[in-house]
């Protein structure tokens, strides 16, 4: 009887999908998503593209650079 009565007294439990957060996002923050279509949405893209071009043209120049000059923390 004791359990039964301790047992109603828990919060639900909910599966947890990877990533998500409970209570939604820190006080302060909301997200918005928009989807933009037609040219908006097509300059976006290439925008976008660019840009992650960019930082992985960035990350493969610093991995071959830690490749060449190695540190002491790298063994």
């Amino acid at each position: 009887m004791l359990a039964a009565a301790l047992a109603s007294c828990d919060p639900p439990r909910h599966p947890q999908r990877s990533g998500a957060r409970e209570g939604g996002p820190p006080p302060g923050w909301s997200v918005e998503i928009v989807l933009l279509g037609g040219e908006e949405g097509r300059r976006l893209d290439a925008l976008q593209a660019a840009a992650i071009k960019e930082v992985l043209g960035w990350l493969h120049t610093q991995r071959q650079h830690q490749a060449t000059n190695p540190t002491p923390d790298d063994g």
